[in-house]
């Protein structure tokens, strides 16, 4: 444990040796998917620190990340336009449901790298 604060507990991930998602693992269709979480947090987590890299050859595309069943165009946690050809790193504090899933969308783009790992995880 990193962290114990209102009752919430963080702890970072064991392993950090290998991105937990990778390009192939996303469609990218700019539609809304579920992406499991399950195999990498225990149940009862409350909260995920994502962190992630992109990189696309194409300017002005998007992708985000919001909370299960949040589809909203204000209910979005995260939400990024990487240049063509630059790019772009995240950190996001990601709020997850009790089935370990989180949803995701990605312009339908070429994406040069999509990386994706679970940092560290909250419950409580």
């Amino acid at each position: 444990m990193l962290i114990k604060s209102q009752g919430m507990q963080m702890f970072a991930k064991p392993d950090q040796q290998s991105y937990d998602f990778e390009l192939e693992d996303f469609t990218r269709d700019y539609q809304y998917h579920d992406l499991d979480l399950s195999g990498i947090i225990p149940a009862g987590t409350k909260a995920v620190l994502l962190w992630g890299a992109f990189k696309s050859d194409t300017a002005d595309c998007e992708g985000s990340f919001a909370q299960s069943g949040h589809t909203g165009e204000y209910l979005k946690s995260l939400r990024f336009e990487p240049v063509a050809n630059i790019g772009c790193n995240i950190d996001c504090l990601m709020p997850v449901n009790t089935d370990r899933k989180i949803r995701y969308r990605f312009s339908n783009v070429n994406y040069l790298y999509i990386n994706l790992s679970i940092v560290a995880y909250f419950t409580g």
